[in-house]
This record gives C-alpha cells, sequence and structure tokens, in this order.
C-alpha cells in the first residue's frame, strides 16, 4: 500500500473498526429470524392442507 494512512478512509468504516463485523452479524441474525418465521410458516400451511 502506497499510503497506509488511507487504510480506514478505503474500507470506509467511518472511525469504526468492527464494522465489517457488525454487518455480518446483523446479516447472520436476520437470515437465522426468517429462516425461523419460513419453517414456522410452512408448518402452518401444511398443517391447513
Amino acid at each position: 500500500m502506497v499510503r497506509p494512512d488511507l487504510d480506514a478512509a478505503y474500507l470506509g468504516t467511518q472511525g469504526d473498526i468492527w464494522d465489517a463485523q457488525k454487518d455480518m452479524a446483523a446479516a447472520f441474525v436476520g437470515a437465522m429470524l426468517t429462516a425461523i418465521v419460513l419453517i414456522f410458516a410452512s408448518k402452518q400451511s401444511t398443517s391447513r392442507a
């Protein structure tokens, strides 16, 4: 890297070094909640049929 002082600006972390990890954790939690909702919705739709 030519200018090491610009690494945070390039990544766009806005001063939070854990920004990417927080984003990935939020995406994981959202995916798990969606999976749980879809499982329950699927079970209810098959029990009605």
